[in-house]
């Protein structure tokens, strides 16, 4: 099965992707296929960091 995450708030966002949903992938046990992530309400600072990196 494959997932799309949507985050809304960057506490939320920052969490799940640090405690829950990155250490599952690279354990290789996350036990579905991630088509996507979204990032919305998070700022123009992320957007522009996400695109210098």
């Amino acid at each position: 099965m494959k997932v799309a995450y949507v985050f809304a708030l960057p506490r939320s966002a920052s969490y799940k992707l640090a405690q829950m949903i990155l250490p599952q992938l690279e354990a290789g046990t996350h036990g579905v296929d991630v088509a996507g992530m979204f990032f919305f309400g998070l700022g123009h600072r992320f957007g522009q960091t996400s695109l210098e990196g």
